[in-house]
């Protein structure tokens, strides 16, 4: 969790200090949130394709179902719930911003490329590997 707890502090500090935005807080859980999310999805799409039974079981069965949107909704409310409660009970940014505070340009130069990198790779295999899997159970 440390590093989705740098993650927040960083895009949180981008929207209060950069564009002054009130709602700062909000936006860095929810792009935790969907960080998190997003990985779920890849690593669920990696297993489906490495085992046909697992999809078969998990994906052709929960498509089937009629409740699939309200799944995925609740899925995605309840990730964004703990965040949200982590971020502003557990883990308040003012206490993340002293332990980062003292950071040298350099390393958070380097660290703001890792958390963009690594956002661009999760997104662009997700919807690589679900195009994938998509065209491997047509």
């Amino acid at each position: 969790m440390k590093y989705f707890d740098y993650i927040f502090y960083r895009i949180t500090s981008m929207y209060l200090n950069t564009f002054k935005d009130k709602n700062g807080e909000s936006l860095g859980a929810t792009f935790v949130a969907l960080l998190q999310l997003s990985i779920l999805c890849l690593v669920l799409i990696l297993i489906s394709i490495i085992s046909k039974d697992f999809n078969t079981m998990v994906f052709s069965s929960f498509l089937n179902n009629p409740h699939y949107k309200l799944w995925k909704i609740l899925l995605a409310v309840s990730v964004l719930g703990f965040n949200f409660y982590r971020y502003f009970t557990k883990k308040r940014y003012n206490t993340l911003k002293a332990k980062w505070m003292m950071e040298d340009s350099n390393t958070k130069y380097k660290n703001g490329l890792i958390i963009a990198w690594f956002t661009i790779i999760v997104l662009a295999c997700g919807i690589g590997f679900a195009i994938i899997r998509q065209k491997m159970y047509i």
